[in-house]
């Protein structure tokens, strides 16, 4: 019965995000703000490996669907692990090591959404693209080169995808 429940009410969001990205964004944000908790908490995870990110190619983003993997903390649960239920969702990878994310900044998106940014080396087995997320939020995902970042993604994202890199570079002293 729970598997049932869990299949209607991903099958029910998938519905409503396919109508809902075709709506202006302040529409989007309108129905985001009235549906949460009137103080989100957002995770984003930039996935590195050998000078590339992983990036994933997100359905409900019609006007930049590219980006890192990102998602809502549920109630009770802490942002690390957000971030390690979002990339096992969204990627479908299943060996995520909490103790290998790395906090890179937390910062005020808007007045009350909190954005936790983390960065994470690409763990062993991490595939070279994936496909359709069991959520049916992301569509597939793969390496793109640091200097050769496509379009489809925002200044925000960008900004972000730098910020980790620094992060994760190791620190050299003389």
């Amino acid at each position: 019965m729970r598997w049932l429940c869990t299949h209607f009410v991903s099958a029910m969001k998938w519905r409503v995000m396919r109508v809902l990205r075709f709506c202006p964004a302040s529409v989007q944000a309108t129905l985001v703000w009235l549906a949460a908790p009137k103080f989100l908490i957002t995770v984003a995870v930039v996935i590195l490996r050998d000078n590339r990110v992983f990036l994933a190619r997100h359905r409900d983003r019609a006007r930049h669907p590219l980006g890192v993997i990102t998602g809502f903390v549920e109630h009770g649960e802490t942002p690390y692990q957000a971030a390690v239920r979002e990339l096992t969702q969204e990627t479908g990878h299943q060996e995520f090591d909490i103790d290998a994310l790395k906090l890179v900044k937390m910062h005020f998106v808007e007045a009350r959404k909190l954005e936790v940014v983390f960065g994470l080396p690409a763990p062993a087995g991490f595939p070279q693209e994936v496909g359709p997320s069991l959520d049916n939020e992301i569509e597939n995902g793969m390496w793109y080169g640091l200097g050769e970042l496509p379009p489809g993604v925002t200044p925000q994202q960008r900004l972000i995808i730098e910020e980790a890199v620094s992060a994760l570079r190791p620190i050299h002293i003389p």
